[in-house]
């Protein structure tokens, strides 16, 4: 999360309720120094079931289409007092008009397959998944194109569950992110392991 915050596509709603993390096109998620404190990290928080985290995240990478050029987003969450009110989809509804003005396509990893059709509804499409090791959940791979008009008015309608003042203006956010995002709650159900809002930096 530190290594992407600085690409400027890590954003917040106003009153703290959701966050999204977005790496852009061509960027590393982790930077090198990061990457190589993971293994260690997770040897000593998780022990015995570190292999089977390692092995997850090696699905994660090799089921992440390299071509062409998209946005990937990384983390989405919403604080569990928001949960059931649309926060989180609006704040991705508010992202995707931003990244379809670019003409760029995206893509996301749904562990919760209850949401896929909340992400079909935006646009996205399964283009594959994948099994997390240890009889842990199945993960969606899915693609959307840049928005068209069949899917404006969705996209429009979520952005309505915001409040006006943020549906327009999420703010980018920097220094320390903490999210209930799907790829925690992988991890958490692989290794059998055991929010506060943001100052902003800047604003889009």
């Amino acid at each position: 999360m530190r290594s992407a915050i600085p690409y400027g596509w890590a954003w917040m709603t106003d009153d703290g309720a959701a966050a999204s993390l977005w790496i852009p096109p061509g960027r590393p998620e982790l930077r090198a120094a990061d990457e190589a404190r993971v293994e260690p990290l997770l040897r000593e928080l998780v022990g015995s079931h570190a292999d089977n985290v390692l092995t997850l995240l090696d699905r994660f990478d090799a089921n992440h289409p390299r071509q062409p050029p998209h946005y990937f987003l990384s983390l989405l969450g919403t604080h569990p007092d928001h949960r059931g009110k649309g926060k989180g989809m609006g704040l991705l509804a508010a992202n995707l008009a931003q990244i379809d003005e670019l003409g760029m396509p995206a893509y996301l990893e749904s562990s919760n397959r209850a949401n896929d059709h909340r992400y079909e509804r935006l646009g996205f499409t399964q283009i594959g998944e994948f099994e997390a090791p240890a009889g842990g959940p199945t993960i969606g791979c899915m693609w959307r194109e840049r928005e068209d008009a069949t899917r404006t008015s969705a996209l429009h309608e979520e952005q309505r569950r915001l409040p006006s003042q943020e549906a327009g203006d999420a703010r980018v956010v920097g220094m320390e992110l903490v999210i209930v995002g799907t790829v925690q709650s992988t991890l958490t159900d692989v290794a059998a392991a055991p929010k506060p809002p943001l100052r902003g930096t800047g604003e889009r």
